[in-house]
């Protein structure tokens, strides 16, 4: 297991971060999924990643 950390810019307030965590946390091949506001990152711990997938799920 890995940790992936992405950094996500234009969270505007903690409801942004909320739907973002939602989204993300739809996708079977993630183990955990942690939005941090503050830090304007996405926290991922899986095995592999589709980072154009989870580029797609964090811009809608």
């Amino acid at each position: 297991m890995k940790k992936f950390i992405i950094p996500v810019s234009g969270m505007t307030c903690a409801s942004c971060a909320l739907r973002i965590e939602e989204s993300l946390k739809d996708l079977p091949s993630l183990e955990s999924v942690t939005v941090n506001f503050p830090l304007e990152r996405v926290e991922i711990q899986a095995d592999h990643i589709n980072l154009k997938e989870i580029k797609e799920k964090i811009e809608v």
